[in-house]
């Protein structure tokens, strides 16, 4: 995740991997072997408001349980992929 945060500093560069990720769902282009798990963690990271913050290295403040487990998916799977997302910026 550190290395990621060291590419998306500002909110255009946020916008600029969801643009990515969002035009990867749309071709159906995987980004892994899992395509669906895929499409399922970029829908979440295009519907959860605190993702850019998770990305950004903002402080969270208070946030609903529900939403703290999609950030921690959506982190696990950042994580995982690190190598494939870094190619992609």
């Amino acid at each position: 995740m550190k290395r990621l945060q060291e590419k998306i500093v500002t909110k255009e560069d946020f916008k600029y991997m969801m643009e990515i990720l969002s035009e990867r769902v749309k071709t159906n282009k995987s980004i892994t072997d899992n395509g669906m798990l895929d499409g399922m963690i970029i829908g979440l990271m295009l519907t959860t408001e605190f993702t850019e913050d998770l990305f950004l290295g903002k402080e969270l403040g208070r946030v609903l349980d529900g939403t703290m487990q999609k950030l921690e998916q959506i982190a696990i799977w950042s994580l995982n992929n690190h190598d494939q997302l870094d190619k992609l910026l």
